[in-house]
Parts: C-alpha cells; sequence; structure tokens
C-alpha cells in the first residue's frame, strides 16, 4: 500500500519530467521514421522511447528522492512501525528522548541519500550538452 501511496504522489514528477523530454524530441525524427515505412508503434520504440528514456529515468530518481523522505502518508497506513520507511524511523526515534541519537543518525543517512539522488541526477543529466542522448 505504501508503494501505491507513494507512486500516485509523485507520479506527476515523472511525468513532468516525460513531458519535457518529448518536447525536446524534433517533429522531424518521427517524421523521417515514418516517411521511410516505420509505422507508428516502430517509431515509438525506435526513436521516441530511446530519446525520451533520460528524462523518464531522472524524473524517477526526483520521485524516488522526494519518496524516501516522505513522512504524511507514511504516518497514515504503516501497518507496524518495524515496517515505516526511513523517515518513519526517524520520527518515531525522534519521539522519544532515548532514541534522539539513532534519530539523528538515521537523518544523516537520509540526507546523504537525498544527496545522492541529486549528485546523480545532475550527473547523468545536468546542463551538459546532449546530455538527453547520453544513454
Amino acid at each position: 500500500m505504501l508503494v501505491i501511496a507513494y507512486a500516485v504522489r509523485r507520479l506527476p514528477y515523472t511525468l513532468r519530467a516525460c513531458h519535457a523530454a518529448m518536447h525536446q524530441i524534433h517533429v522531424s525524427l518521427e517524421e523521417a521514421a515514418q516517411n521511410l515505412g516505420a509505422g507508428r508503434r516502430r517509431t515509438f520504440t525506435k526513436i521516441t522511447f530511446p530519446l525520451m528514456s533520460g528524462g523518464a529515468l531522472a524524473g524517477g530518481i526526483l520521485a524516488f528522492i522526494t519518496s524516501a523522505v516522505e513522512l504524511s502518508s507514511t504516518m497514515m497506513l504503516v501497518p507496524r512501525n518495524e515496517q515505516g520507511p526511513l523517515s518513519f524511523g526517524i520520527y518515531i526515534y525522534m519521539q522519544s528522548a532515548v532514541g534522539r541519537g539513532p534519530g539523528a543518525c538515521l537523518g544523516v543517512i537520509a540526507i546523504c541519500l537525498v544527496i545522492a539522488g541529486i549528485y546523480a541526477a545532475n550527473r547523468f543529466f545536468g546542463e551538459q550538452p546532449g546530455a538527453a542522448f547520453k544513454l
């Protein structure tokens, strides 16, 4: 249930990245494939999808980063404390005076996870010419 909630809440990030990637693909590439005899499905699988897959991957990384530190839907949907994700563990540990050390440690891990995700997204899809064609 948590995976479905995270996917639905963060789906707009991935869709927006795919939409932006689609707008970067020039229409003449698809038209050229269709003029050479490729159907719509073949044009999409051979031309459009490989060119927009970088944007979809970037949106997926962004959705994962934001879902990793999500707390609001986790608090309502987690059945047991042991099954909660990282952000829920931070919340539980910081509620008790004894657990502030482990809670702070989990917070540092969450920060490192977000930094690693942002670094990966910028490394692979940063402001480089032709970044959409790297895959």
